[in-house]
C-alpha cells in the first residue's frame, strides 16, 4: 500500500513538473513574439502578446515590463499618455523585475495630485504633491492611496515622519526637505522600492539603522541637518549614487565609506574635515566626485 502510495506521490510530482514546464514554455513563446513585435514597432499586437503570456504566467515580471512599455510607446505614437502603464510596472517590480523602477518613477509623476484631486479617484493616484501647504499631518484621505510611489511634502511643517508613508509599500521617491523633523522615526521595511529619499534642510541629528536596510537606494540627501556623525552601516547601501552630507556637524566619517566605490557623487561642504581627511578620501574613491 505504501508502495502505491509513493508511487502515485511521484507520479504527480513529476506530471506537476511537466504541466509547470509547458506553461513557462507557452508564456515565453508569447513573450518571445512581442518582443518582435515590439522590436518592429507594432504596439498593439505586443501588448496582446504581452497580455497572453501573463494570463498564462501571471507572475512573469518582464511580459508586465514590456507590456507597459508598449503601451507607452504607443501613447507616444498616437500623442496620448495614460498613467493605466504604471499598473504594469508595479507588478513588474512585485514580481522582481527591479528595471522597471526607474521607468515607473519617471512615468508616475507625468500626472502629479495635488490635495484638491486625491479623494476622487485615490486607485489613480501614483503621484502627489502637497509641498509648500503648511501641513503638520497628512491630508484627509492619503492612507487610500494604496498605488502612491512619488510624494512631495517639501515645504511643510511636518516634525515627524507621518505613519501613512510608511505604509506606501510601492514609494520610490520621497521628497520630505524644508520640515521640522529632528528624527527619522519608523519603519522603512514597507518601503522595500525606495530609490531616492530627500530630508535636507531639517533638524536631524542621526540616521536610523532602517535607512541602511533600502537595497534599492540610489540618492540620499540630508543637507543642512544636525549631524555629528555618519554610521558605519553606510556601506550597507550597495547601490548608493548620490549622498549629500554638506552642512551638517561633521568631523570624520567611518572607515566603511571608503568602500563605497559605486558613489558616484559624494557632497561634504560645509562641515569640519582636516586636509589628510580629505585627501584619504579622495584616494580611496577615485571615481567619486567628492565635493567639500
Amino acid at each position: 500500500m505504501t508502495d502505491k502510495i509513493f508511487k502515485r506521490s511521484a507520479f504527480l510530482t513529476a506530471l506537476s513538473f511537466c504541466l509547470f514546464s509547458f506553461v513557462g514554455d507557452e508564456a515565453m513563446s508569447h513573450y518571445e513574439l512581442g518582443m518582435e513585435n515590439l522590436k518592429d514597432k507594432h504596439y498593439v499586437q505586443a501588448i496582446g502578446d504581452f497580455t497572453n503570456a501573463i494570463s498564462i504566467k501571471h507572475s512573469f515580471g518582464d511580459a508586465y515590463y514590456q507590456r507597459a512599455k508598449s503601451k507607452y510607446l504607443l501613447g507616444v505614437q498616437v500623442g496620448f499618455f495614460s498613467t493605466d502603464l504604471c499598473y504594469d510596472l508595479i507588478s513588474a517590480i512585485e514580481y522582481g523585475t527591479d528595471s522597471a523602477i526607474d521607468m515607473l518613477k519617471e512615468k508616475s509623476k507625468v500626472q502629479c495630485h495635488t490635495l484638491n484631486t486625491i479623494e476622487a479617484d485615490p486607485d489613480l493616484v501614483f503621484c502627489a504633491d502637497f509641498s509648500s501647504k503648511t501641513l503638520t499631518k497628512m491630508p484627509v484621505g492619503s492612507s487610500k492611496l494604496d498605488f502612491m510611489v512619488y510624494l512631495n511634502l517639501f515645504d511643510n511643517n511636518f516634525t515627524s515622519l507621518p505613519a501613512e508613508v510608511l505604509n506606501y509599500k510601492h514609494l520610490i521617491h520621497l521628497d520630505m526637505s524644508s520640515n521640522k523633523l529632528k528624527t527619522i522615526s519608523g519603519d522603512f521595511s514597507k518601503t522595500p522600492y525606495i530609490t531616492e529619499l530627500n530630508f535636507a534642510k531639517n533638524q536631524i541629528s542621526f540616521l536610523p539603522s532602517s535607512i541602511f536596510e533600502l537595497s534599492k537606494l540610489k540618492q540620499l540627501y540630508m543637507r543642512q541637518n544636525n549631524l555629528k556623525s555618519i554610521p558605519a552601516e553606510i556601506a550597507q547601501l550597495k547601490k548608493l549614487e548620490e549622498l549629500d552630507l554638506s552642512f551638517n556637524e561633521l568631523t570624520g566619517f567611518p572607515q566603511e565609506l571608503k568602500q563605497m566605490k559605486h558613489l558616484k557623487q559624494l557632497v561634504l561642504a560645509g562641515n569640519s574635515f582636516t586636509h589628510g581627511q580629505m585627501r584619504d578620501l579622495e584616494k580611496a574613491l577615485p571615481n567619486t566626485k567628492i565635493y567639500f
